[in-house]
């Protein structure tokens, strides 16, 4: 998945304008950024990606860039 797209769907999870969300927004900074955003974005790279994301690792994640790296990389 390239990061545009990522950029989309994530702005899907969160219910942000896609035009304001960067791969460097802070998540702490979104409104959006809660337990069901957390299970959805789970949810979401589970339709995207194999690769198993613990739920600490999203815990940790301060950026939309890290969540992006803990599916694609």
């Amino acid at each position: 998945m390239e990061e545009k797209e990522f950029l989309t769907t994530m702005a899907e999870v969160l219910d942000e304008d896609e035009n304001e969300l960067q791969m460097n927004t802070e998540l702490s900074s979104l409104e959006g950024w809660d337990s069901i955003a957390y299970v959805a974005y789970l949810a979401a790279m589970s339709d995207y990606t194999d690769k198993k994301i613990l739920p600490k690792q999203v815990r940790d994640a301060g950026t939309v860039a890290d969540l992006y790296h803990l599916a694609f990389d």
